[in-house]
């Protein structure tokens, strides 16, 4: 027993010396570091302050990235309204709205995100999870480590295959809001989407859609009884990602039930100037840091039209 606890003990201390080394290394030389989206500690963070004077958004990367619920409150003038920005990359909303639908929770305004490949997202399962303190703190703690520690992940295998990881930060507001930065500039980044989207066009999953609309429809009702509005919104994207998701599919909700639908699909170019898609898109799916603010604050005017006594 005592050999053992002896040998135990040297295996344990080599095991954290060679930690050690690599992660030292791996600093020393500057290796780019993955970083990481942080779904599961957003989620303690946020889905447990959901309640009726909540505007929620739900979605996929494109609102995560592209709605600042920041810059939303401060065009809001009614103090008990606030905004959670609960998109997430890979997300259609359902597993949040079955979760809020279990609970009771029917926010004021949810605003949903739509494209045509909603019917492929698997969600992550954000019904099935207790939202408890121990568990924030816990999923924050897991959180940092992934960011921090390159034996988290696959950065070393990265550098050494590609030179750089795809995501070079990932940061949020109190609220949900992201800024995401990745390698390389704009054509390199668009042509990274291209590759993606043209990948959903080549094996669009028309079953898949027609059973997330049948789900989101059961859903939609169930809210709209307990007195939710629900809003659809495709977000604006670039010509050549546009052009390849709507010859995946019908580009709009044929048979989703929203209270209203708004397709902002093509605005940055039938609505604004004619400028370089690079103004308003980071990587041609997703808005600019910068057109990011903008859009966000010419949402509320579109919203508060029907939906909100807000001016």
């Amino acid at each position: 027993m005592y050999r053992f606890l002896i040998n135990l003990l040297i295996f344990t201390c080599v095991a954290f010396v060679l930690i050690f080394v690599v992660e030292l290394s791996c600093r020393l030389l500057k290796v780019p570091k993955i970083s990481h989206h942080n779904i599961y500690s957003k989620s303690q963070d946020l889905i447990p302050i959901i309640n009726k004077n909540t505007i929620l958004i739900l979605g996929d990367s494109r609102l995560e990235w592209g709605i600042k619920p920041l810059k939303m409150l401060e065009k809001l003038t009614k103090d008990s309204l606030n905004v959670i920005n609960m998109a997430l990359p890979g997300s259609n909303g359902l597993d949040i709205l079955i979760y809020l639908k279990k609970n009771n929770i029917y926010p004021r305004l949810i605003l949903l995100g739509y494209t045509p490949n909603y019917g492929r997202n698997k969600n992550h399962g954000l019904d099935l999870i207790s939202y408890t303190k121990p568990n924030a703190i816990k999923e924050k703690i897991k959180y940092s480590l992934k960011q921090t520690l390159y034996l988290q992940d696959q950065s070393i295998k990265e550098y050494i295959i590609n030179g750089f990881p795809y995501f070079k930060n990932h940061k949020y507001d109190a609220w949900g809001g992201a800024i995401v930065n990745e390698y390389g500039d704009y054509a390199k980044r668009l042509e990274e989407q291209i590759v993606i989207y043209n990948t959903y066009k080549n094996s669009f999953d028309s079953l898949g859609l027609k059973k997330y609309c049948t789900e989101m429809n059961t859903m939609i009702k169930i809210f709209k009884k307990n007195g939710s509005v629900i809003c659809g919104i495709y977000m604006p994207v670039s010509k050549r990602i546009f052009n390849i998701e709507a010859s995946a599919a019908y580009s709009k909700p044929q048979k989703i039930n929203f209270d209203r639908f708004y397709d902002f699909s093509n605005y940055t170019y039938t609505v604004e100037r004619n400028r370089p898609d690079s103004i308003y898109f980071y990587d041609g799916s997703h808005l600019s840091h910068e057109y990011s603010d903008v859009f966000s604050e010419k949402l509320v005017r579109y919203i508060s039209k029907s939906y909100l006594d807000i001016k």
